[in-house]
């Protein structure tokens, strides 16, 4: 499933963090070489931002302050992308750079979560903790979608979502069915398919 972030699911604010926050613009008057970032993208489009803006980021904290559901999809690759210098001529506000041999490419770093408020923060990168140390092959068949299970049944609107690889739209309204469905609170992961034992770092 390839979409910019953030997008909308049965009411859901879904965001993607990664390289999916990376923000392509149109400049049809230019003509420049593909750039390089796993696929090659018409010449005409350029590394444009990092979403989200100052403006963007303050509202969507506060629409999650304020009981608005929504979903960080974290797909567990490394969020770098190396563009040519004249699709990226300045380093995007929320990017940081990275020292390079060839001084016609950019390698760019996107931080993640820090869109977020500090608490909500720091609970998205206890989430990525504990599935980092559960490897794909724990795992028949193919790899889970994994969710908070203690958060199942509560009222928190803001859900941390797991999933190696690009996540289907129909696992988007499956993973969203489930953590909001009421139900009993439990510790550790949870994937669609099994419980997953609590990994969570203390």
């Amino acid at each position: 499933m390839e979409t910019m972030t953030p997008i909308n699911v049965d009411g859901v604010q879904v965001i993607f963090e990664g390289i999916r926050r990376l923000r392509w613009e149109h400049q049809p008057t230019w003509r420049h070489q593909p750039a390089t970032l796993g696929r090659p993208r018409p010449a005409e489009w350029m590394v444009g931002s990092i979403w989200p803006d100052k403006t963007t980021g303050a509202r969507v904290r506060r629409q999650i302050e304020n009981g608005q559901r929504t979903i960080v999809v974290i797909d567990g690759t490394t969020p770098i992308a190396t563009v040519s210098r004249e699709h990226v001529p300045t380093v995007p506000v929320g990017a940081v750079e990275l020292d390079g041999p060839d001084e016609g490419i950019r390698t760019l770093s996107i931080p993640p979560l820090t869109w977020l408020s500090p608490a909500d923060r720091a609970r998205g990168e206890a989430f990525s903790a504990s599935v980092s140390g559960i490897t794909c092959s724990a795992f028949a068949p193919g790899s889970p979608v994994l969710v908070e299970r203690d958060l199942i049944g509560t009222r928190k609107a803001l859900r941390f979502v797991y999933r190696a690889g690009d996540i289907s739209f129909g696992e988007l309204r499956d993973s969203i069915r489930e953590m909001y469905q009421p139900g009993p609170k439990a510790a550790g992961l949870h994937s669609l398919d099994r419980t997953i034992p609590d990994h969570r770092v203390a």
